[in-house]
């Protein structure tokens, strides 16, 4: 699972001007699901905020 506020933690603590999010999907299957679309909008949302 992946929590936003790690993510920024981590970015915040190495002075990251940016991030790269990444992950496979075991099943083969490519088309993101509606969490990983969801996931990563709000990923985008605090990325802006900070």
């Amino acid at each position: 699972m992946l929590y936003p506020r790690e993510v920024s933690q981590i970015a915040i603590l190495n002075n990251a001007s940016s991030i790269i999010i990444d992950h496979n999907h075991p099943s083969s299957h490519l088309s993101p699901s509606q969490k990983d679309i969801a996931l990563t909008q709000n990923l985008r949302k605090i990325g802006q905020l900070l």
